[in-house]
């Protein structure tokens, strides 16, 4: 029985496997990148539900606390502003009804 030793096809066995193995890796790569750009829309999309959500209490005509100011500049603009809007609606709510107070005492007497 004789061996022989091709240095030709070793060298394919070598670059078929080197192939597989970068072909793993961009797939690894392009998962990564997946799931990293799951994680920030995610991020993203929570802090909008929050802006939503608030707006959505104030339009019903609830009283609100002030919503956290995080995320992109823009996102922290939008929320700032919403916040703004709160203290206004909650300002003008509450001398609604102190003049509603003053309106009832004055015609009771």
């Amino acid at each position: 029985m004789t061996v022989s030793f091709d240095p030709n096809e070793s060298n394919v066995m070598v670059n078929a496997s080197l192939q597989r193995f970068a072909d793993y890796d961009a797939a690894s790569i392009v998962l990564l990148f997946i799931w990293l750009s799951y994680i920030a829309a995610g991020k993203l999309t929570e802090n909008t539900d929050v802006l939503s959500q608030s707006a959505l209490r104030v339009q019903q005509g609830r009283r609100i606390p002030d919503i956290p100011v995080q995320g992109s500049k823009e996102l922290r603009q939008v929320i700032q502003t919403m916040n703004d809007l709160i203290g206004d609606v909650n300002r003008q709510e509450s001398m609604r009804k102190d003049m509603m107070q003053d309106l009832a005492h004055l015609l009771s007497r």
